[in-house]
């Protein structure tokens, strides 16, 4: 991921006055909204679907772009991919990459301290490449323990929101999936929200509904390596 260093964690791109300026012209941000036009098509990326969990010293799940800093930083980073690409026109899934790694790195820094990428130092960055190698992003970032949190508060009422349903059996409403946004706001994630074993036993414990087939079969992850590559 390139890093504008000039812009990152400085004064001047804490402050809406003076937002980072796009070269691409493929790429604009209106409000939360990136959007990156490839071919004849455009490709939106909704930045306030990027959240970021509380810390000691942020009490509360907030939004990437409630910071300017963050929001010029995910502005820049897209921008740099563009002007990087070799073929000019980079597939989108390339801009979303890099925005869940800049998201994820802020989350991971956040917890230790560290609110500006310009305050990390290079004994963060090594700590974190270990952690992410040997426990992948869910290890690294303590998915397990956020959603034990967010279980441990949860009412009957707002757990039974927490899925897609599918009619089976007449009108019977099954649970098929999860509510992707209903959870990444309470955990404070972007991007695919991963479920652990135990979470996944947790929650077939506490929810009255019945379960479909696609839920049962539903792939879990583990705090271990992303791979061997």
């Amino acid at each position: 991921m390139m890093l504008p260093k000039a812009r990152l964690g400085s004064e001047s791109a804490s402050t809406a006055s003076d937002p980072y300026l796009v070269q691409s012209n493929r790429l604009t941000l209106e409000g939360t909204y990136l959007s990156y036009r490839a071919d004849d098509s455009t490709h939106q990326f909704d930045l306030s679907e990027l959240f970021l969990p509380p810390t000691s010293s942020h009490q509360a799940v907030s939004r990437l772009p409630d910071e300017p800093a963050y929001l010029a930083t995910a502005l820049a980073i897209a921008d740099r991919r563009l002007l990087s690409a070799k073929t000019g026109m980079p597939a989108p899934r390339m801009l979303s990459r890099q925005l869940y790694l800049f998201r994820h790195t802020l989350d991971w820094l956040r917890a230790h301290g560290v609110y500006r990428l310009s305050d990390a130092t290079s004994e963060h960055t090594s700590t974190l490449i270990k952690e992410f190698v040997t426990r992948g992003w869910p290890g690294a970032l303590d998915l397990t323990a956020r959603w034990h949190r967010a279980l441990d508060v949860i009412t009957p009422d707002e757990l039974a929101r927490g899925f897609h349903y599918r009619i089976q059996g007449g009108s019977i409403a099954h649970i098929e999936t999860l509510l992707q946004p209903f959870w990444r706001a309470r955990l404070g994630w972007g991007g695919i929200l991963g479920l652990p074993e135990i979470i996944k036993a947790r929650i077939e414990s506490m929810v009255d509904a019945p379960l479909s087939q696609g839920w049962t079969d539903r792939s879990v992850i583990s705090d271990g390596a992303p791979g061997e590559g």
